[in-house]
């Protein structure tokens, strides 16, 4: 695995000098160090990290889960939540923003490489899947020949342009009709 660009958003600074020492002996590149949403979205956005080690519980009162979904809304990295609550509730919050992976307090060097490891491998997994399905709908959406994806039970569950011209509605308007 080769290096990465790490932003880490962790308001004590010894939990943050720890990940940060870990990381880079890892031969990975801390871009920066964030204590608030604020100075983690500046750094992100001008640094442009491929991993946030993102702590749930952060200074001045902010919320690493909703400073989470901002930052891979902007940006196409992987979040790895860095926190000491592992309670059920804090794994149900932060499941919308898709985190690649969480990482319990206190870590070991070994927890923080298997963390990395693991988000890297699955984001690089998504960013594959992402580039197909993009592909794959450009070329069926410039088909000339209309497309339908019908379902077991006779259902529409996908059409092309084309297709929606035929049946009369928007594309996505038909997705659960019956076709007959």
């Amino acid at each position: 695995m080769s290096g990465r660009r790490v932003l880490i958003v962790e308001d004590e600074m010894v939990v943050q000098l720890h990940l940060s020492r870990i990381v880079t002996e890892l031969g990975h590149e801390v871009v920066g160090t964030a204590m608030n949403t604020r100075e983690a979205l500046e750094i992100a956005q001008r640094e442009a990290p491929e991993l946030v080690l993102m702590d749930i519980h952060l200074a001045d009162g902010d919320d690493g889960v909703d400073t989470a979904h901002t930052l891979v809304r902007g940006l196409d990295c992987a979040i790895v939540f860095v926190t000491a609550y592992a309670d059920q509730r804090t794994i149900e919050r932060s499941e919308h923003v898709g985190a690649a992976g969480y990482l319990v307090k206190p870590f070991t060097a070994p927890a923080v490489r298997a963390a990395i490891s693991t988000a890297m491998a699955g984001h690089q997994r998504l960013q594959r899947v992402r580039g197909e399905a993009r592909a794959l709908s450009s070329i069926v959406d410039s088909m000339g020949d209309a497309l339908l994806m019908i379902d077991a039970s006779g259902k529409i569950t996908f059409t092309n342009p084309r297709a929606a011209e035929l049946t009369g509605c928007a594309p996505n308007e038909a997705d659960g009709r019956e076709l007959f």
